[in-house]
């Protein structure tokens, strides 16, 4: 069995560990698979970042799909307005058209479900995750989880230079 075979079997599991594929990565390869990479790439961004599980996926589904009406008559900051226009002028030509609603549905999704305004950046963080060419409410739980991992101050609302616990001298 191939590497690449071991990586495509490991990732077809119904919920593929964490640290087995962090393990295969880092000991097999050098980088993801060509062949079928867009696919691996979609299915690992989900394993590290913990959102791949089937069933969260389709109820993400459902909930972007009670949420569409509402999201699409929604005022549009025009901060934002310009950074995902900005945003998908080098991700027209891999990710497509449909790349600008999705970005803007996605942010539109992510200010009213955490209930925090849109703050400068947030565009530039989403747009690399439509090159995962994911479904609107993968790239969605994708989005949210490395935001809350790595950029907390964009779901929480706060931005601060100091640690709140840490006395300031």
């Amino acid at each position: 069995m191939t590497d690449e075979d071991q990586l495509k079997e490991l990732l077809a599991q119904p919920n593929p560990r964490r640290d087995d594929v962090l393990d295969l990565l880092q000991t097999k390869f050098l980088a993801i698979p060509e062949r079928d990479s867009f696919v691996y790439r979609g299915i690992i961004w989900q394993v590290l970042l913990h959102v791949y599980d089937p069933q969260r996926q389709s109820s993400s589904a459902d909930e972007l799909e009670n949420l569409s009406g509402r999201l699409a008559s929604m005022p549009r900051d025009p901060l934002m307005r310009k950074e995902i226009t900005e945003g998908c002028i080098s991700l027209q030509y891999v990710a497509g058209d449909l790349v600008q609603s999705g970005m803007e549905t996605v942010l539109l999704w992510l200010l009213k479900a955490k209930s925090v305004p849109y703050t400068s950046g947030m565009a530039q963080a989403l747009a690399p995750f439509f090159l995962l060419q994911l479904p609107l409410h993968t790239i969605y739980d994708c989005f949210y989880r490395y935001c809350a991992l790595y950029l907390p101050h964009l779901v929480s609302g706060t931005f601060s230079l100091f640690d709140v616990d840490l006395p300031f001298e």
